[in-house]
């Protein structure tokens, strides 16, 4: 569904533990969202998703003063869900640039997401950031009409996170390298690592050719880093097959 479609329907976020077997319930900004700004009413058709890969439709039923219950008719699992699991291991940017990366890259289908702290970072993990990145993913996920909530996980050190290589296929993004992989996927998981403004030094990318990592090469233009994330995401799961059903 793209975005011209969009307008067709909404989906909201339902908390897993309000849902049931017969309906589920929208409760705090959800329901503010659902009832004060988009004026659903009792009768309506709504669609909710948990981010565990659930999608529910149904019939909104009651509307009290702090939740709305709707009368579950259709449930949809893995909906509009990349086939390949990838993650983005990115280096903490500036600013907004992460969020950027987060937002875009839930739309694009990304799974997961690792911040990386490098020799090249210039910037401090905090917790704020963290819970800012969370919102940033779920409110992707219900625009573009997503099922699953991509994982964000706390920012690592580069030399521990490359401990976690072994057995998936891992590339890295490297302007050195002299044309690009081969990105014909079995479907096992992928992670692609991006470095940050003036790319991983030499002493990472050696490290990471050690850990099994694969040069990726994307292009002679340079790139930001959030752009570089981006592109790759996008090549990577269009390579796989399809971006998602």
């Amino acid at each position: 569904m793209y975005g011209f479609e969009m307008s067709h329907y909404q989906q909201f976020y339902v908390q897993p533990q309000d849902v049931t077997s017969t309906g589920f319930t929208l409760r705090g900004p959800e329901f503010q969202h659902a009832v004060r700004v988009c004026r659903k009413r009792v009768g309506e058709w709504l669609v909710a998703v948990d981010g565990y890969g659930h999608r529910y439709q149904g019939a909104i039923t009651v509307i009290e003063s702090d939740r709305l219950q709707v009368s579950l008719q259709q449930l949809d699992s893995g909906f509009a869900e990349p086939q390949l699991s990838l993650t983005l291991a990115v280096a903490l940017l500036k600013g907004s640039h992460f969020e950027q990366v987060v937002e875009q890259g839930t739309e694009v289908g990304v799974s997961c997401f690792q911040p990386l702290l490098t020799e090249r970072t210039l910037v401090e993990s905090s917790s704020h950031r963290w819970e800012r990145w969370q919102e940033k993913a779920r409110s992707a996920m219900k625009q573009c009409g997503r099922s699953v909530c991509p994982v964000i996980h706390q920012p690592m050190e580069f030399a521990e996170f490359l401990q976690t290589l072994p057995g998936r296929l891992c590339l890295i993004a490297d302007a050195a390298a002299e044309n690009s992989c081969d990105l014909t996927l079995n479907g096992a998981p992928v992670v692609v690592m991006i470095g940050p403004e003036g790319g991983f030094t030499d002493a990472e990318v050696a490290a990471s050719l050690a850990q099994g990592a694969v040069p990726f090469f994307l292009g002679k233009r340079r790139l930001r880093s959030e752009t570089a994330a981006l592109v790759a995401a996008a090549r990577i799961l269009a390579a796989a097959g399809r971006y998602g059903e």
